[in-house]
């Protein structure tokens, strides 16, 4: 008996699972209608469970002509607004949490919008000039999640955000779904002074498009745009990661008066230059070195950006950066001899240099 009793209550655990998952349609609504069951019946199933009715002026008539009450048809348009109503209220709350500092919620409420897919959209698109730009930068984030088409034309509007950090958000979107006309655009607003050209810029690189080499050069090299739009020319010439950009990338790297484009160079150099050939990267390496040295302000990353070169020259101005004051710039030279050697020593400068006396014949140091 306790057996039957303990069977007959899974069963019934999973019946109700079953029928709370279940999502009733125009079909199955047709369906109940012509089991002859009484009306106060299929409202109150109506009632509980979730619903996905197509109520155009087509199917309403099709409702009708299948037996379905006006009584049902007027629930049936009414379940249809509250569910509505509940996603949008829901959405706009999601779209409130994204000014959280708090990264994992941050997370969760991208997360959580492009759960929603298009059904989100009309709602970002109500913030995506938001006083705020924080939410501005986040509905752009979202935006890109979702990948709808239909924002497309949104969010190359917001390309000209007065904010950098929206316009990087922004660029990163669009590259999401980009198509061929939206690339032609990009390539013309990259083109386009007195025009915020960063996020165009990002954009093409992210889409690694290689016909934006020549653009993103030409930007690169007008010395009256502004820095944030040189910066991103240089982060996307190095998301396209052709070899035949060094040049120009080490020259900025090298000899750019903004700290920005600079440490863009740098980080542009390592993304292409270590997978190159030998000579290339000997080249690339000796030109990071100069800028560690020249430029005191960008050492951080330049030396986590060696961390991809294995080369004597390299590790001996990484063991020296060991002694630098600055803790962020011996903490990065200490990253990066780990990465390149393997060895798991201290973070001493005495304790690698003695290592380095015994090594260096490994790394080929005349």
């Amino acid at each position: 008996m306790r057996y039957i009793w303990v069977v007959s209550l899974v069963l019934f655990g999973l019946a109700a699972v079953s029928s709370a998952a279940e999502i009733l349609d125009n079909e199955k609504m047709i369906k109940l209608v012509k089991s002859g069951l009484e009306e106060d019946i299929i409202l109150k199933k109506l009632d509980r469970d979730t619903c996905n009715f197509n109520m155009s002026t087509d199917e309403i008539v099709k409702l009708k002509e299948a037996g379905v009450s006006g009584h049902i048809l007027m629930k049936m348009m009414e379940k249809m607004d509250t569910q509505v109503n509940k996603t949008r209220v829901d959405i706009e709350m999601q779209v409130q949490i994204l000014r959280t500092s708090d990264a994992d919620e941050y997370a969760k409420a991208i997360k959580k919008l492009k759960s929603y897919g298009a059904q989100a959209v009309p709602v970002l698109a109500g913030h995506i000039s938001d006083a705020d730009e924080i939410i501005r930068a986040g509905v752009a984030e979202a935006l890109g999640e979702i990948g709808d088409a239909s924002a497309r034309p949104m969010l190359m509007d917001a390309l000209n955000d007065d904010h950098p950090t929206v316009r990087v958000k922004v660029g990163k979107a669009i590259s999401a779904m980009s198509d061929a006309e939206t690339t032609a655009k990009l390539l013309k607003w990259v083109k386009m002074p007195g025009h915020h050209r960063d996020g165009a810029c990002l954009a093409l690189g992210y889409l690694r498009d290689k016909q934006a080499i020549e653009s993103l050069t030409a930007l690169l090299d007008d010395h009256l745009a502004a820095d944030d739009d040189r910066a991103a020319a240089v982060f996307a010439l190095g998301l396209i990661g052709d070899a035949g950009s060094l040049e120009k990338l080490i020259d900025a790297l090298l000899n750019s008066p903004s700290d920005k484009v600079r440490e863009n160079a740098a980080k542009a150099v390592g993304r292409i230059a270590p997978y190159a050939g030998k000579e290339v990267k000997e080249n690339a390496a000796k030109a990071l070195t100069r800028a560690y040295e020249r430029y005191p302000q960008n050492r951080a990353v330049i030396a986590a950006v060696l961390g991809d070169f294995a080369l004597g020259p390299v590790i001996e101005t990484l063991i020296d950066g060991l002694q630098d004051n600055n803790p962020e710039v011996s903490d990065a030279c200490y990253k990066s001899l780990r990465a390149i050697t393997g060895e798991t020593l201290g973070r001493t400068y005495d304790e690698w240099s003695s290592w380095w006396a015994l090594s260096k014949v490994r790394f080929q140091v005349q």
